[in-house]
């Protein structure tokens, strides 16, 4: 005579346990899923920027306008943000130049990723801090960093390009990496004192 599977309360706790013990375990399983994909996979932890340009020219004399750009840094992560430097490269859209036009025609006028026109630049601004003056922002918080250039009024549409580079990704790969933003301003026609 064979026994039923379950022959005795003492069996029935057996298997009672082991079922218990298999959910806890899929539940520390599906917990620290959880956590790598939270905490690791959409890289909390890293700082998270949003960056935009705002332009104010003004005409100092009939030579000279003076471009002046405000770069809105926002930090939309959940950690802090050291800001080590930045770079505002300023380049020329119209007037064309000669040598651009025959770059346009020639179908050269695109730099190596074959998608962004090789503007000519105009002029390139650094902005390192030291050590001890980096500005920090909290999450959910934002700062403004201006940079001025002095321009022929004969400029009529430039097209600038910020680059705010990101200290935390910086060390721990070879390649630089940050944050870019790019705007394309037209000017305002210089006006004579005579009109």
């Amino acid at each position: 005579m064979t026994a039923p599977p379950f022959a005795s309360l003492e069996d029935v706790k057996v298997v009672s346990d082991v079922v218990s013990n298999a959910v806890t375990a899929l539940a520390i399983v599906i917990g620290a899923s959880w956590a790598y994909w939270r905490f690791l996979r959409e890289r909390t932890r890293w700082p998270r920027a949003t960056l935009s340009l705002q332009f104010t020219e003004s005409h100092l004399d009939s030579s000279v306008t003076l471009l002046a750009v405000k770069l809105i840094v926002a930090n939309e992560g959940r950690g802090l943000m050291r800001l080590t430097d930045l770079r505002f490269d300023l380049c020329r859209v119209r007037p064309l130049d000669s040598e651009m036009r025959t770059r346009i025609a020639s179908g050269c006028a695109h730099n190596d990723s074959g998608t962004d026109v090789d503007w000519p630049r105009i002029e390139q601004r650094f902005r390192k801090w030291k050590r001890r003056e980096r500005p920090e922002l909290e999450p959910g918080e934002s700062d403004e960093y201006c940079c001025d250039f002095f321009l022929d009024p004969a400029e009529e549409t430039v097209f600038l390009y910020a680059y705010l580079r990101n200290k935390k990704k910086g060390k721990l790969r070879r390649r630089e990496l940050g944050w870019p933003v790019t705007a394309i301003h037209d000017l305002e026609p210089h006006q004579s004192e005579a009109a």
